[in-house]
């Protein structure tokens, strides 16, 4: 059975949309199997010479909603913007993983004074 893509609105403020970072989101994605819903925005607001990045990933996985903001200072180049792109799934990677631990030490907890009498 084909796994379908998960519904993903990406938005550009104050840049060109980048198709080159639709697949990089996409590629994202794949590492969360059971992701149904994706929303990043990427905003590129300029201080000077100096542009900023300011990425926010909203994340909605079977029974959890996770956020992930991340803010990269460029100097007006967009390989940090991947970079930062990419730094705000692995941080949505931890809380899953910190979410899913915290879930099986509750589970356990549960369990153990069954055992105790």
């Amino acid at each position: 059975m084909k796994r379908t893509e998960p519904a993903c609105q990406i938005q550009f403020r104050h840049m060109p949309r980048l198709s080159t970072m639709r697949q990089l989101v996409m590629q994202h994605l794949e590492r969360f199997a059971s992701c149904s819903r994706c929303e990043v925005v990427i905003d590129e607001s300029r201080h000077g010479q100096n542009g900023v990045y300011d990425i926010s990933v909203r994340l909605s996985i079977t029974g959890d909603r996770l956020y992930a903001a991340h803010i990269s200072e460029t100097s007006g180049t967009r390989e940090f913007l991947y970079g930062a792109v990419s730094a705000a799934f692995d941080d949505i990677k931890r809380q899953l993983i910190k979410k899913r631990a915290r879930k099986q030490r509750r589970h356990h907890d549960l369990l153990i004074p069954q055992f105790a009498a």
